[in-house]
């Protein structure tokens, strides 16, 4: 059985049931051989690294089919038949620019950009996207954005530190924030503090 960690496990959460996926940047295919045990239909793996999809298609789980990977970069195998991509630990520039590429018939998008967050965010609703965004905590903190195509518009500061993260004032996180240079003077972070 594939030991999966608490990120993968809450990128998963967001797959909906029989989705077909594409997993941009799957490393060893542990979240794609995760999903195909019972979640996916089938989930295509893809990843620049050839060692890496070596790993993966070594993994036992992949043996009854509904897990394929493939050496590759960006969308290259991307097909009408897919509807949901997952891009998780890349930058948020990156993901955009992959985001501008043909998303032939997409209906699911699940990312988690690992900077650039604020531009990310603004991005994502100027390419014509909405989203909710998810915190965790898993030795580290990550963004998890579920999105799908519509409209809908933020607040600068709802950009800059989301929009559920500001409804949630997680008091760890903006503790965290804080020790950050270009967080540490923001009003924001001394109010959340100070509650």
């Amino acid at each position: 059985m594939t030991k999966i960690s608490k990120r993968l496990f809450e990128i998963s959460k967001e797959v909906k049931a029989g989705a077909i996926v594409y997993d941009l940047g799957c490393d060893t295919g542990i979240l794609a051989s995760f999903l195909s045990l019972d979640k996916a239909s089938f989930v295509l793996g893809v990843d620049l690294s050839k060692d890496s999809i070596n790993k993966a298609n070594n993994r036992q789980e992949i043996k009854g089919g509904k897990a394929k990977f493939k050496v590759g970069s960006g969308l290259t195998y991307l097909d009408k038949s897919f509807d949901t991509l997952i891009i998780s630990g890349l930058g948020g520039k990156t993901i955009i620019n992959l985001l501008k590429d043909d998303l032939k018939n997409l209906k699911y998008f699940i990312l988690s950009p690992q900077s650039d967050l604020e531009y990310f965010r603004k991005s994502l609703h100027e390419m014509g996207f909405k989203y909710t965004e998810k915190l965790i905590y898993d030795k580290k903190y990550y963004h998890i954005f579920s999105a799908t195509l519509g409209h809908d518009k933020y607040t600068e500061l709802e950009y800059k530190y989301g929009k559920e993260i500001l409804e949630e004032k997680d008091k760890k996180y903006f503790k965290f924030l804080s020790k950050l240079y270009e967080y540490k003077d923001d009003e924001i972070i001394k109010e959340v503090l100070d509650e």
